[in-house]
């Protein structure tokens, strides 16, 4: 099984010169559930979507596997990265079945027909999603939850060695939370895909991931290891101004009223 490594070097994200979030951003992160944390505002999306080459980088480089990105054509990147965001996806008329095929568009010929391969990795996805029973429903009639897991599916069918997420966890229910991660746990494991997530739900961040890049409001980050997430001050110093303390040895947030 092949693995994969992210680097990003020197790196400065934003939205134009004068508004820059991030200053030479340096890290790397290898095959695995990787997350992004910190609070409203910090820059969780924009860091996802300058990855992903949605949105130009001020300075810098990203590599994948040691390759420039910048060099990619955008048919390139988009059979090496895959995104979800948190927009709804407006696609009146269009069923299951064909939104997840847009998965395999960077594959398809200016056509746009289906190879065998094309409908088996559709197929693939739609049942690793638990989605085939919905292939004939409309985007636009399922639940906000389902649609969640049709996003998914899409960039399972992509086959990309990168799966960028940002907020993906927001229409699910509890139960379906941990499916979710669950699964996104095993495509990591079984296929060395590199999982990088931004969210707020701190529950899922601290068991499902190996290692969390916190967004300091410094405009830093903090590189932290799975064994060091009880004990890290960086953590701890997010809520700062707040009531609320970090329990290490739970990984869980309290209020203080109750510690």
């Amino acid at each position: 099984m092949a693995t994969h490594e992210l680097d990003l070097k020197n790196v400065s994200i934003g939205y134009g010169k004068n508004k820059i979030l991030f200053n030479e951003l340096s890290f790397s992160i290898g095959s695995g559930v990787s997350s992004i944390i910190g609070l409203n505002g910090s820059g969780k999306s924009t860091l996802i979507k300058s990855i992903a080459g949605l949105l130009p980088l001020q300075q810098g480089k990203i590599f994948l596997d040691r390759k420039d990105t910048a060099e990619w054509s955008a048919v390139e990147k988009a059979r090496k990265f895959s995104i979800l965001l948190t927009q709804r996806p407006k696609l009146p008329y269009f069923s299951v079945y064909d939104f997840v095929a847009m998965g395999r568009s960077p594959y398809t010929s200016i056509t746009g027909k289906l190879t065998p391969e094309d409908v088996e990795q559709i197929e693939k996805a739609l049942i690793k999603c638990g989605i085939e029973s919905l292939r004939n429903s409309l985007i636009d009639e399922i639940s906000d939850g389902q649609r969640q897991k049709c996003a998914l599916a899409c960039a399972i069918a992509q086959q990309t060695p990168v799966i960028l997420l940002d907020e993906p966890t927001t229409f699910l229910d509890f139960r379906s939370r941990y499916s979710w991660m669950e699964l996104l746990q095993s495509l990591a494991a079984d296929e060395g895909k590199i999982i990088l997530f931004a969210s707020h739900d701190l529950e899922a961040v601290f068991h499902f991931s190996s290692q969390c890049i916190l967004l300091t409001e410094s405009g830093k980050i903090e590189l932290i290891v799975k064994d060091n997430f009880h004990s890290s001050i960086a953590i701890s110093e997010m809520l700062k101004n707040s009531s609320l303390k970090f329990d290490g040895d739970h990984l869980r947030f309290l209020h203080s009223a109750n510690s």
